[in-house]
């Protein structure tokens, strides 16, 4: 094979490897070598420039990463110390992200990386030179598996925490360059004729579909839809938007018989304000680069392979900001371009049937689903097969969509009138689509969570899904269809080997602040959850436990359904959570204290048609052979002799053969002392959870004789303001010899047991 075919993929290739083991070098030079001998194997002459040239890209983008990394890490550590401490200093506005909340990124004057500014009234432009007084915030550490890893986000962003403003002095304004300054006024004025022509949220979902969702608060409910369907990514701008308005400026500009050359420059001119009117997102990135490398090819008269145009516009992407690999929106983008490059053709050439455009639509649905679903798996835990139904049914009306949209957009600038009317079109249009994806993203298991896997595996797909389209382009569709059998009976094989196989019971407490949440996992996976933290609103955004640490908690492990859901008591620090939980998981049965739930959880339990277990006596659960629950209620009836909720949680002990965990709730020491009364001989336990947070109130001294706990599990925030759990607690545990995790320092804990011994282990290692 001529080495000049193996040019660009082995250089971008060897950036990659630069990339991927900058922190390495050892691993980079064996990797390096062996790029090399494979390019050499399949190259008879390959020149000492060649590999010049590979060492050299692999080697300089190795230095920048690890540049990157130090002048981050090293503000980091400068920063770290004044962590939710006051700090004040002059900064440069760099860009405005705001969506729903006031939000900036902001850049100091005397450093190279960037922070996030959140403030509640100042509007603020993009060169703004201002000086910030506020509260600063290190980026956090995911501190339960599955939780999003803040300080991963912001290190690839280069950015180093978040400064919470209590006053901006606005010192001078800078003028923004010209491009930016078009392209802000037209992506407003476009915001003002979708708003002036549609009613919300139709008005937000047609700004998102012609310029993307960036700058667009579309409602949750409808992004959630959209996301649950798998047609999330026709709100991201991409390549369809940038072909549309590319060609229908190129065609204009040939009908006035303007030189070609002459019109790379002016396309060119209007990509880049595009660019920065959508938000610039990775994937309008690579559209865009790869609408100006086709452009650039047919005014040289020149052709090249798909293949290569994929490949140079990464090139160039990585070379721009080397941390766009680990950019997921660039790999998805990625990915589905190559699908629709390689993908559809081949998967049409396997359908038979006879209208052609069944065979299109089929193979636009099947084709991205195939090559996204490894990453989504990966990355979000999760397959969406109802995404080919709905991309097979929506895509072509989507496109109609767009279209009409673009062309409403532009006469809007022209003549609103007419704009208007086509709007409204496009009102019924977007009517249907809602009503549409709304009755898909009700229907149950339409996404599949899927235990999270290693990258490996991700790897060995994509090798695998490679070699079957390969197999199918150079007609050996037998063996094709074979291997796909084999991987296919391979994979259902050992995810039911797997559902049977027997594993130890593992009890997560999952650190969601000052509330408790716990997961129990019998050996033959039966999953119970014990409440859902905390959920509240403050003045600049909406916190919810539930959502943002329980769910993708569930969902890391695979979970599709909740066996059991026991809310231990409906103060909110326990409950609060609750709603977001249901609203993602099916559930079979919810036992609690019988008091009644908020409007909102009630609600949800009514319409899921959940059975309710209320109020339970004492009285034994079997769940498995050797696993059951035994509830102790402290009083027969809590209403005459509890003086708080708290003393009204559900008690109950989970035992597996020798193995116990007693779970207390709120339980404080008038509850604790009506147990002892009640149940002398049935509370002891290996693993304790002590009660109310370690709570003054609560794990008596009494109460810990009688349990006597091996092990206890305190579940408390972080700087919480009641000082839980509370010294004397913690002195008591030392008097009795019992060693113990807070969920405040250890993050999530894990106690893992056979029936006779156990672990435990915490999520929280130590770090940078």
């Amino acid at each position: 094979m001529n080495s000049s075919y193996l040019l660009l993929p082995t250089l971008f290739i060897s950036s990659i490897l630069g990339i991927t083991t900058h922190h390495n070098l050892p691993l980079m030079l064996a990797l390096l070598l062996t790029l090399i001998l494979i390019t050499s194997f399949y190259s008879k002459q390959i020149h000492t420039i060649f590999i010049f040239l590979i060492c050299f890209h692999c080697f300089t983008f190795g230095f920048r990463c690890y540049y990157y990394d130090q002048v981050w890490t090293t503000s980091y550590l400068a920063y770290k110390s004044f962590n939710q401490d006051i700090i004040t200093g002059d900064y440069i506005v760099k860009e405005d992200i705001s969506k729903t909340t006031t939000r900036y990124i902001i850049t100091p004057i005397d450093s190279k990386v960037d922070l996030f500014l959140s403030t509640q009234n100042k509007h603020l432009t993009p060169n703004d030179h201002i000086r910030v007084k506020g509260t600063y915030y290190l980026p956090e550490r995911p501190r339960n598996p599955g939780q999003f890893d803040s300080f991963r986000y912001q290190k690839q962003r280069k950015i180093c925490g978040t400064i919470r403003a209590e006053s901006i002095t606005l010192i001078s304004q800078r003028s923004q360059n010209l491009i930016k300054r078009i392209a802000t006024y037209l992506r407003k004025h476009v915001h003002l004729i979708h708003k002036s022509s549609l009613t919300d949220p139709y008005s937000s979902l047609f700004s998102s579909l012609i310029i993307g969702d960036t700058h667009v608060a579309l409602p949750r409910i409808m992004k959630h839809a959209f996301q649950q369907t798998g047609l999330l990514h026709l709100l991201v701008v991409s390549g369809s938007q940038v072909s549309l308005l590319s060609g229908i400026i190129f065609n204009l500009l040939r009908f006035s018989k303007i030189p070609l050359w002459i019109c790379f420059f002016i396309i060119s001119f209007i990509n880049i304000i595009f660019y920065f009117m959508t938000g610039a997102g990775s994937s309008i990135f690579r559209a865009i680069l790869m609408n100006q490398i086709s452009i650039g090819l047919l005014c040289l008269n020149h052709r090249t392979p798909p293949l290569y145009a994929l490949l140079f516009s990464a090139y160039i992407m990585v070379w721009v900001d080397p941390f766009y690999f680990w950019d997921i929106g660039a790999q998805l983008s990625f990915a589905a371009t190559a699908s629709l490059l390689f993908g559809v053709p081949i998967i049409q050439s396997l359908i038979k049937f006879k209208p052609i455009f069944v065979r299109q639509l089929t193979g636009l649905a099947l084709a991205p689903f195939l090559f996204t679903s490894p990453l989504t798996l990966y990355y979000f835990n999760n397959i969406s097969p109802i995404s080919i139904i709905s991309n097979f049914l929506v895509v072509g009306w989507i496109e109609w969509l767009v279209v009409l949209g673009f062309f409403s957009t532009l006469i809007g600038f022209i003549w609103y009138p007419l704009a208007f009317f086509i709007n409204q079109t496009c009102f019924l249009m977007m009517f249907i689509l809602w009503k549409f994806v709304q009755l898909l993203a009700k229907l149950r298991f339409g996404t599949i969570f899927i235990e999270q896997c290693h990258w490996i595996w991700i790897l060995i797909i994509y090798c695998l899904l490679g070699l079957f389209f390969y197999l199918v382009s150079i007609k050996r569709k037998q063996m094709a269809w074979s291997l796909l059998i084999i991987c296919c009976s391979s994979t259902i094989i050992f995810l039911f080997l797997k559902s049977t196989f027997k594993s130890n019971l593992v009890v997560t407490f999952l650190d969601v602040g000052q509330g408790d949440s716990i997961l129990i996992t019998t050996p033959y996976k039966k999953r119970i959850l014990i409440d859902a933290g905390n959920a509240y609103k403050t003045s600049r955004s909406i916190v919810d436990k539930g959502k943002s640490v329980v769910t993708p908690y569930l969902k890391t492990l695979g979970i599709n359904k909740l066996d059991m859901l026991i809310i231990s008591h409906f103060d909110q620090d326990h409950v609060g959570g609750v709603a977001s939980v249901l609203d993602q998981f099916q559930t079979n049965i919810i036992i609690d204290n019988n008091s009644q739930p908020n409007t909102e959880l009630n609600t949800l339990i009514v319409a899921q048609n959940i059975n309710r277990m209320s109020g339970l006596n004492h009285q034994i659960i079997m769940l498995e052979p050797d696993t059951y629950l035994e509830f102790f209620p402290p009083f027969l009836n809590c209403k005459n002799y509890c003086h708080s909720e708290n003393n009204h949680s559900v008690v109950f002990k989970l035992i597996y053969k020798q193995f116990s965990v007693l779970f207390t709730g709120d339980l404080e020491q008038i509850g604790e002392e009506a147990l002892i009364e009640r149940y002398p001989n049935s509370l002891d336990s290996t693993v304790l959870k002590l009660g109310h947070h370690g709570s003054l109130t609560s794990t008596t001294k009494s109460f810990l004789e009688v349990v006597s706990p091996k092990y206890a599990v305190i579940s408390s925030g972080r700087y919480n303001r009641f000082n839980h759990p509370h010294p004397t607690i913690i002195q008591r545990l030392s008097d009795y010899g019992i060693p113990y995790h807070r969920t405040d320092l250890s993050g999530g804990v894990s106690v893992s047991s056979n029936g006779y011994s156990f672990s435990i282990s915490k999520f929280l290692k130590k770090s940078l």
